[in-house]
């Protein structure tokens, strides 16, 4: 297998313009990710908020209610999240804030 400066010189050879390949790691530079980065959807955030966040950051409390608002508790705390919708509507950017969030836990 040829190694990726072969590679780079045989397109650049062939007029392929290659940017980026010395700039630093994109993911390594990204900024944190907060609710303020995300206009709108407030009820949608406040359910997340209410249900994922609330089971990760602080599960007693979620316990808590969770045996006040249901007829048989189980620990069922929420282990995924699937959003849907179309492209740009912030379902990356919520489930990065979610991330964010939970690794300070």
């Amino acid at each position: 297998m040829p190694s990726a400066d072969k590679l780079i010189a045989s397109l650049e050879s062939m007029g392929v313009r290659i940017y980026g390949i010395n700039e630093p790691n994109v993911s390594s530079t990204r900024k944190e990710i907060s609710w303020d980065n995300i206009a709108g959807y407030d009820q949608q955030k406040r359910d997340i908020e209410d249900t994922t966040l609330l089971a990760l950051l602080s599960p007693e409390t979620y316990d808590d209610i969770a045996r006040g608002t249901r007829c048989k508790f189980e620990s069922n705390r929420p282990r995924a999240v699937l959003f849907e919708g179309p492209p740009g509507t912030g379902k990356t950017s919520s489930a990065r804030v979610i991330a964010n969030q939970a690794v300070s836990c």
